[in-house]
């Protein structure tokens, strides 16, 4: 396995525990959804991933490194819609990231990589747009069109559709799905819709709430991503996902 992001012993806590001793591993390059109810520690667990956060015991890596604070090579995508600066523009705003930090682009060419991504998911009509010209939906694009352009290794979504109706949900479950598999990138992306893990999974890890040994359960669903929810080997996974929702089940 190629070395990606991986929980040795970690725990966490905000004068509760919410995280102990937690073990995992994710091979780079895949796309894997981390699903649970409500408070059981997904949000933590991805901020502890990127460097936000740092764990009180343990270690957190990525590409066989300790992450010891945020880098390039993690991006995070809050399911906050409004994380664009209002008085930039979408092609400003994807190239921020770009601009700042070690190792900054000059101006010109940072615009030109965030052309090419908001190219990419949609938006290159609207690059001269200024976000409250957009929809929820269209918001989120030039987020996923940012954390392209920032051209990190690992890709962390803490439920950036939650906001979006139906249609636009969906719409935007196969674009990620389709960048997926053009960028090669390893996603994270933490969900407490079942359907919508189902969907677009390849695999994934029910997080359970009370922390401990079997805090954290891998699951392979079989198929690919944007799985039709209809089939029967769907329908029992989600069967199986909702018992584990069950209180009963810690």
């Amino acid at each position: 396995m190629k070395q990606g992001l991986e929980f040795r012993d970690v725990s966490f806590s905000f004068g509760i525990p919410i995280l102990d001793s937690c073990r995992f591993s994710l091979e780079l390059g895949s796309l894997t959804v981390l699903l649970g109810p409500s408070g059981c520690g997904k949000s933590t667990l991805l901020r502890l991933a990127s460097g936000f956060l740092r764990p009180a015991s343990g270690t957190v890596l990525f590409g066989g490194l300790p992450v010891l604070s945020p880098g390039r090579s993690r991006f995070l995508i809050h399911q906050d819609v409004d994380q664009l600066f209002p008085w930039k523009s979408v092609l400003a705003n994807t190239a921020l990231p770009l601009m700042v930090g070690p190792n900054p682009l000059a101006g010109e060419e940072a615009e030109a990589r965030a052309a090419k991504t908001l190219g990419m998911v949609g938006l290159a009509e609207r690059k001269d747009d200024f976000p409250r010209q957009l929809s929820g939906g269209m918001k989120q694009r030039a987020l996923l069109a940012r954390a392209l352009a920032s051209d990190a290794d690992l890709l962390l979504f803490d439920e950036p559709f939650v906001s979006l109706d139906a249609f636009s949900r969906e719409t935007l479950q196969e674009l990620l799905v389709e960048l997926w598999h053009k960028s090669g990138k390893s996603i994270l992306f933490v969900t407490h819709d079942i359907r919508e893990a189902v969907r677009i999974a390849k695999t994934i890890i029910f997080m359970h709430p009370n922390p401990g040994d079997a805090q954290i359960e891998p699951l392979v669903p079989t198929g690919q991503p944007l799985r039709e929810l209809e089939t029967t080997e769907a329908l029992t996974l989600m069967r199986e996902l909702r018992r584990r929702f069950q209180p009963d089940r810690g």
